[in-house]
């Protein structure tokens, strides 16, 4: 760097130096030089030896007593360092109060170990003004409050800590209209050559706020050990210096502008071994602004940066924005940013800057959060964009940025370079970048030229804010037929309706016939719904065919056979009811249809129903007593019994002990059931799994446990839908253990189980067994290939680490892709477990027993989460499902037990949710709505009548909100079906089953003899994919039966503030 005021300041040195050398009267300084490795030539760095002499400040008056002002005091003690040709100023042991401290050349400046000085915060006390800058513009303003001007071989040194009184410079981080009055006269006056003395800024209420260390045209700078606590404005500002050290620094500044530090239009330095924590970045490279630094033309050179933490921040190297006399030769190595930052390296600069950057380099650098790895942004103004205007247009040159060897946990995107268009950037080199996750995009480049990428890897990618994420071309799906259903609406019509599907373009039509004539054509217009006339009582077959441009396309053909005498308003299913039975201790019992789920068991493109059979002397794990043994079927719509299971005396019945998962496991386009077994199961076809003379069963001491299962086999089974045949067995994980690892000695809280189905790898359903949630956690991810059952991971809160999420679990769980990276994650009541079988979050607000996951509200980012707590302090709260931030919260001093979330009022954004104690209905911003909501009902819901507003479902009756009168009304009663679980009061299952995008209703008959699969005849004009394609959605139904039933809810928004194109409709 061979500029003219460093070459008059060395000139000036060396002839000191000879002459004192020649005089005798002061020996020639000594130095020793510090050799730093970098990618281009890097001149040794001299350290100045100082002189072995001391100069202790109580010798020159100062006071310890963190009152006494101790300015003079040390000038003193500096004064006479320097006159002696060197040495340390010493400040001991001690709480010492001064004002600034002006260095002299050849001055160490020691803090003894437990030195704390203690910066007034009075403004006169740094007048008069000095040269200093602002921002990258020269001025006279208050003194920094460590001071160097055109100074040689200083240092501050030793362990003790420079801690200013902030009370005065917090209230100057404000920024109030006089304050940007200030900073647009100073950028006036730098833009149009106004000589820097007629710069007085150190006035009124300017509020400039001064450095905490500046030195100023100084060569042979040493800054070494000491702490920085707070700091009014830049840390540390080594400007136009030439050649020094900073190590072993502990910097913790966290208010407005506290850079680490900040080496301006300074070349030849080495920092390394220094810890920042501050409210700004880290380790800044600048070169000045605009005209100032023009002028100077003094470019910003070998810089080495190693071995460093920041703690947080904002960014670990940041090179700019202040860089108009250019940048170049900056290496900074084996460096760490564990928490979080929002940068690893940011490039910035504008159109007003002009300069250079080149050769920069990265390497070695382990880090945490972030939102970017690498970024270039040419259009960073801050508030001076329209503060003040452009005087001069001048585009930055940028050349030669290299980053090898980096990784990170997560971050939004790993590069993102934007150059300017005049003068693109060139030559950015990425190699060796590895990122845990990536949240938001992957890179993104403008206006650069020559991006090389070498081994650029991430793990996953999720994006919260476009949740959920599924990649549709790798996803297993179902195969899913045409869904053709007809039901007597009333003696003279039958109501039709059928799937609309993704593979359907959007212009399809249909012709439907009856008995083989064609009845209709169907618009593409309108719904996939019809009412024909038909007064017969005998059998019709009502067939579906798709068209396009009037012609048929054998697309996804169906057909459903409406049975003679069929009924009015549901399909009747018949069922093989179960003989009663006798327990051991004499109690007779009976069965009646509990929980079903749906599954393609003969791969016909069309559901079957598996029914869980329930004895009359079900019991809550609360409760002592012998069960009957619980046993499923398979039924066809018709009513055709495919096979029976009975799961033994060995399995006890109860909501919370056997959750069945239906799905298609192993994509043959047949769905398997996976279940929890044990000793005595008889499969589908007669075949008994384990021992079938085991009984494990208490018989109760007298009668304590009685009834219970403590000890004994406990296997998870894989049996084939269309048969029933056990495929596979396995031992059960999570394991039984030791009852009381779980909370109690008599399987209480051992025996909570919960399942689920879920896309853990973004393509294949995995099944997802689960234990415990109101002491210990274990969820175990077991995968199926036909063969083998394997296990994918486990997480248990008894792991080193997950001890957050021990007591977190609800009656149930949801599944959906919460964080955007395609793959599904597990909403484990107030906690969240990631795809990978970590731990997401926790919210650590306890059990409940409802939850409901969608997304909220089309203006809303991502999914949501609105939960319900029982612990009589959380009440309710509305949370983001990625992050578990809550957006609102209803506290409340009892046991909150039921929720509900739905969108039942359009004069309300969003989806509506109330509880037992929301203090009324709210909206998605926390509002109460309506406080009165006596006529809610609180346990399902239903899409129904045809319109975008959801309905609800309690018992056999189907209520609408009426938002003008603030009441729910009564819409339909399914008479002669009852519903199941009491109070719970839910049907055998609800959802998208058959038909159009309605959701259809099954109940039990009041005779417990057949099913009801009760089919929405109202007619409607919406026609949407059907929602059973929405992985989201198609998992609430397979889950739907884990112990208390929670209703559908999918993976979009749906309600009356749809707009545009959605699932193959376009909104008008």
């Amino acid at each position: 760097m061979k500029k003219p005021f460093l070459k008059s300041l060395g000139s000036i040195a060396a002839i000191a130096i000879i002459a004192i050398g020649l005089s005798g009267a002061i020996p020639a300084p000594k130095y020793k030089t510090v050799t730093v490795s970098a990618p281009f030539p890097m001149e040794p760095i001299k350290e100045f030896i100082f002189p072995d002499r001391d100069f202790p400040i109580t010798k020159y008056g100062a006071v310890a007593d963190g009152k006494t002002n101790n300015t003079k005091a040390i000038s003193r003690a500096i004064t006479a360092c320097n006159r002696a040709g060197g040495g340390r100023v010493v400040i001991p042991a001690g709480e010492w109060l001064t004002g600034p401290i002006h260095f002299k050349s050849n001055v160490n400046l020691h803090l003894a170990e437990n030195a704390v000085l203690r910066f007034t915060d009075n403004p006169d006390d740094y007048l008069p003004a000095v040269m200093t800058s602002w921002e990258g513009m020269e001025c006279y303003n208050y003194s920094p409050l460590v001071y160097a001007f055109d100074c040689e071989n200083i240092a501050i040194t030793g362990t003790g800590t420079l801690q200013p009184i902030m009370d005065t410079w917090r209230k100057w981080f404000k920024r109030p209209q006089l304050h940007m009055d200030a900073l647009a006269e100073l950028y006036t006056m730098a833009s149009t050559d106004v000589p820097v003395k007629e710069r007085q800024m150190a006035k009124g209420e300017n509020n400039l706020r001064p450095h905490l260390i500046h030195f100023n045209r100084c060569q042979n700078v040493l800054l070494d050990q000491f702490k920085i606590r707070e700091s009014p404005f830049w840390t540390i500002h080594l400007y136009l210096c030439d050649g020094g050290i900073v190590r072993n620094l502990d910097v913790r500044a966290h208010g407005h502008n506290n850079d680490g530090v900040d080496l301006e239009m300074s070349r030849n330095f080495l920092v390394e071994n220094c810890k920042f924590d501050q409210g700004d970045d880290a380790v800044v490279i600048k070169a000045g602004r605009n005209q100032d630094a023009w002028h100077l033309d003094t470019p910003c050179e070998n810089i080495v940066i190693r071995n460093c933490d920041i703690i947080k921040g904002h960014t670990l190297l940041g090179i700019g924005s202040e860089m108009s006399g250019g940048i170049r030769n900056v290496y900074m190595h084996d460096c760490a940013a564990p928490d979080s930052v929002f940068r690893l390296f940011f490039a910035k600069t504008n159109h007003r800057r002009g300069g250079f950057i080149e050769n920069i380099h990265m390497e070695n650098v382990k880090a945490g959060k972030m939102q970017r790895i690498l970024e270039i942004d040419t259009d960073v103004l801050y508030q001076w964009r329209n503060l003040v205007p452009t005087y001069e247009e001048r585009i930055t040159r940028i050349d030669g940025l290299y980053m090898n060897n980096v990784s990170c946990e997560r971050t939004e995107a790993i590069y993102d370079l934007k150059g300017d268009a005049k003068l693109p950037a060139k030559n950015v080199f990425i190699k060796n970048v590895h990122a845990g996750e990536v949240t938001k995009f992957i890179k993104n480049v403008q206006n650069v030229e020559n991006v090389v990428e070498e081994n650029m890897t991430y793990d996953r990618f999720r994006n919260a804010a476009n949740a959920p994420a599924y990649d549709y071309s790798k996803l297993q799906k179902e195969k899913l037929g045409r869904g053709v259903v007809a039901i007597r609406e009333n003696p003279s019509e039958v109501a039709i309706s059928w799937r609309y599907l993704s593979s359907d373009p959007e212009n399809t039509a249909f012709n439907l016939y009856r008995d083989g004539k064609k009845i209709a054509e169907v618009s593409a217009n309108t719904g996939t719904f019809y009412r024909d006339t038909y007064k017969s009582k005998k059998s019709a077959t009502y067939t579906v065919k798709p068209i396009v441009n009037g012609k048929e396309t054998g697309h996804i053909e169906g057909a459903y056979t409406l049975p003679a005498k069929a009924p009015i308003g549901y399909i009747n299913i018949p069922l093989d009811t179960p003989a009663d039975g006798v327990t051991p201790s004499g109690q007779k019992y009976t069965y009646m249809p509990n929980d079903a789920s749906i599954g393609d068991v003969d791969g016909d493109g069309e559901y079957e129903i598996i029914l869980k059979w329930d004895p009359s002397n079900a019991h809550d794990n609360a409760h002592d007593g012998y069960t009957g043994n619980v046993l499923f079927d398979c039924y066809r719509l018709n009513g055709e019994k495919l096979w029976r299971i009975d799961m033994g005396h060995n399995v006890r019945a109860g909501a919370h002990y056997t959750q069945f998962m239906v799905y298609d496991f192993d994509g043959d386009g047949r769905a398997e059931i996976i279940m929890k077994t044990s000793d005595g199961t008889v499969d589908g076809q007669g075949n008994v799994i384990g021992d079938a003379a085991a009984d494990y069963r208490e018989p109760g001491d007298p009668r304590r446990n009685l009834g219970r299962i403590l000890t004994g086999n406990e296997y998870l089974t894989v049996f084939n839908g269309h048969t029933g045949a056990a495929m596979k067995t396995i031992n059960y994980v999570p394991e039984r253990g030791n009852l009381e690892d779980w909370g109690d000695n008599r399987a209480n809280r051992s025996d909570r189980f919960l399942a689920a189905v879920a896309y853990l790898d973004g393509i294949r359903p995995s099944a997802v067994m689960c234990r415990g949630y109101y002491t210990r956690t274990v969820l175990v991810a077991f995968d199926w290939d036909g063969k083998d059952l394997k296990q994918r991971w486990i997480f248990d809160s008894n792991t080193p680490g997950n001890g957050a999420y021990a007591g977190q679990g609800n009656h149930n769980l949801r599944v959906a892709d919460v964080d955007g990276d395609g793959c599904d994650e597990i909403i484990y009541g107030s906690c969240a477990i990631d795809n990978n079988g970590k731990g997401l979050y926790s919210t650590r607000m306890g059990h409940g027993d409802a939850i409901h996951l969608t997304k909220f509200s089309p203006s809303m980012k991502g999914l949501q989460v609105w939960d319900c707590h029982e612990n009589k302090r959380d009440g309710s709260s509305f949370r983001d499902a990625a992050t578990g931030e809550v957006y609102f919260q209803v506290k409340s001093g009892i046991d909150v037990g039921r929720c509900m979330a739905a969108d039942i009022d359009p004069t309300n954004p969003g989806v509506e949710m109330w509880s037992w104690e929301s203090k009324g209905l709210r909206n998605i911003k926390g509002e109460v709505v309506n406080p009165n909501i006596k006529t809610f009902s609180i346990n399902m819901a239903v899409w129904w009548d045809g319109d975008l507003l959801r309905e609800l479902l309690n018992k056999n009756v189907v209520s609408k909100y009426d938002w003008e009168a603030g009441v729910c009304k009564p819409l339909v009663t399914f008479t002669g079906a009852v519903s199941n679980n009491g109070t719970k009061a839910n049907p055998c299952l609800q959802g998208d089953i058959t038909g159009d995008w309605r959701e259809e209703v099954l109940l039990r008959s009041e005779d417990n003899k057949s099913l009801r699969l009760y089919v929405s005849p109202v007619a409607t004009d919406y026609r949407f994919h059907t929602f059973l394609e929405d992985p989201v959605y198609r998992i609430s139904i397979a889950t739907q039966n884990v112990a208390y039933n929670q209703p559908t809810q999918p993976g979009f928004y749906f309600g009356p503030d749809l707009k545009g194109k959605f699932r193959g409709y376009e909104f008008k």
